[in-house]
């Protein structure tokens, strides 16, 4: 009993008939080639015009799929600038929302002196935080000098 080519028979191709051996050197009669070379499916498709039609079926796959993942990248790039573009549209709005309401505070004679004081006490408690430091500062480098 002869023993079949897996991969041969697959292919359906047998290109030398008893001419040459088979990739496990056994030697085939042109009958039994010429059956396999020949042998078609249902719809009259040799083995090997099924295989180039796979083929480029996965080919054109292969292609859609590079071509989906390099419109991925570009709408992640997309959404990432989006999404910066609308973080600095939401800080944009707080500011203005603050803005507004430090102006309609100023509309009110009373909380515009109040706001007025309270400017005057945060312009004065940065003077005193940067006199702090300066003092730090210099205490350092005296114990430095001392020490």
């Amino acid at each position: 009993m002869r023993r079949r080519n897996f991969q041969r028979d697959n292919l359906g191709e047998m290109p030398y008939g008893n001419r040459e051996k088979d990739n496990f050197g056994k030697r085939y009669n042109d009958e039994e080639a010429g059956r396999i070379r020949n042998d078609r499916d249902e719809g009259g498709r040799t083995h090997g015009s099924q295989l180039r039609e796979i083929f480029d079926r996965i080919k054109d796959l292969e292609d859609e799929h590079s071509k989906l993942l390099h419109e991925n990248v570009e709408l992640k790039k997309r959404i990432t600038h989006l999404e910066a573009e609308h973080s600095n549209l939401l800080h944009e709005n707080v500011e203005l929302k603050k803005r507004i309401t430090h102006l309609e505070l100023l509309a009110n004679p009373e909380m515009k002196t109040i706001i007025e004081e309270q400017e005057k006490v945060d312009k004065k408690a940065k003077e005193l935080a940067k006199r702090k430091k300066d003092l730090e500062k210099l205490f350092a480098l005296q114990d430095a000098n001392n020490g």
